[in-house]
């Protein structure tokens, strides 16, 4: 293993901080929003704890960061997944795809890979709830399926250009 020296610190703080905010600040969304749908507590304190280990144990073994997956929930609860099972059933279902079919899922184009992600993602809006929110702001309402789109598309947009960056 390789020394990384103050300068590599330095420069990874601000990234490493922008992580940290979004992987709280989704995770704790997603489990506010999927409690709500059922009507069941949330205990962000364990779920916190739960995600700074598992993270903690990325950092260590050297593998990407781990965040609640709004994606990931959002497809589990339409398959009707209710329980841990189902996560340990994920687990295995995502080992045997990595063990028999990386080779043949390398010439998937990224945007069918995106495809899914984004289809899943439609799925967890709520229309409801945004007409229900119209009445108390108007004007904010007007604005939020614009700002939804840009928000996606410019987080599109630097993915492609993070993961073009990355093949060269």
């Amino acid at each position: 293993m390789s020394f990384v020296g103050w300068k590599a610190i330095l420069q990874l703080l601000p990234i490493a901080a922008s992580c940290f905010v979004v992987i709280i600040a989704q995770s704790a969304a997603t489990a506010r929003a999927f409690a709500a749908r059922y009507e069941e507590p949330v205990d962000e304190d364990s779920d916190i704890l739960g995600l700074a280990l598992a993270n903690g144990a990325a950092a260590i073994s050297g593998s990407f960061v781990v965040n609640g997956s709004p994606t990931q929930t959002a497809m589990a609860d339409r398959a009707g997944a209710r329980g841990q099972l189902a996560q340990i059933v994920f687990g295995i279902c995502v080992l045997v795809v990595l063990l028999t079919l990386t080779a043949p899922l390398q010439y998937l184009p990224r945007c069918v890979l995106a495809a899914i992600v984004f289809a899943i993602a439609i799925g967890m809006i709520d229309v409801a709830t945004f007409r229900a929110m119209r009445p108390e702001s108007p004007g904010n309402s007007n604005l939020r399926l614009p700002r939804l789109a840009l928000s996606r598309s410019s987080a599109s947009r630097r993915a492609y250009c993070w993961q073009s960056r990355s093949r060269f």
